[in-house]
């Protein structure tokens, strides 16, 4: 069991707060693991192409594809949502922060959250129509590897500003 074994009467928010944003963008940017963060994104955008390989049959490959569309929206990391919630999250660290630079950051990443529910909508129109083959998939993994380029940058960025 855990227990906080001392509180301070005046906390330093602010602090706390740059310390979580400099955590995250490490999570993000550096964790030697290689399905999770940046990479994890990276590893999913090559391994979406090989998916009919591994199917059954199209149907199947279908259900696979609308996956996506269920995690990204519905379940799972939440996709949009969860980037949604990080930039209001960046928005109320600009009110508690001296630092007036959070507010790009928030814009940036609520591009990126509008980007992601492109994605889920994307898989779900191939998911849900048969002759998706051809470069579909393809055009999926571009369309995730372009999320994680500009999430690296971000995130990076993020890490840069909170130093």
């Amino acid at each position: 069991m855990f227990y906080p074994s001392d509180v301070p009467k005046e906390p330093n928010i602010e602090q706390a707060v740059l310390k979580g944003i400099r955590q995250a963008a490490r999570n993000m940017l550096k964790l030697p693991i290689p399905f999770i963060g940046i990479r994890g994104i990276r590893m999913f955008s090559k391994k979406v192409v090989s998916w009919p390989d591994y199917a059954r049959n199209s149907d199947q490959l279908s259900h696979e594809i609308m996956k996506i569309h269920i995690l990204l929206e519905e379940q799972g990391t939440g996709g949009g949502g969860f980037r949604f919630m990080y930039a209001t999250f960046l928005q109320e660290a600009s009110k508690t922060s001296q630092q007036t630079g959070f507010i790009r950051f928030v814009q940036e990443y609520d591009g990126q959250r509008r980007q992601v529910r492109e994605i889920s909508v994307f898989a779900a129109r191939i998911g849900k129509k048969p002759r998706f083959r051809g470069n579909r998939l393809q055009e999926l993994s571009a369309m995730i590897t372009q999320r994680a380029d500009e999430e690296e940058k971000l995130f990076t960025d993020l890490l840069h500003f909170t130093k």
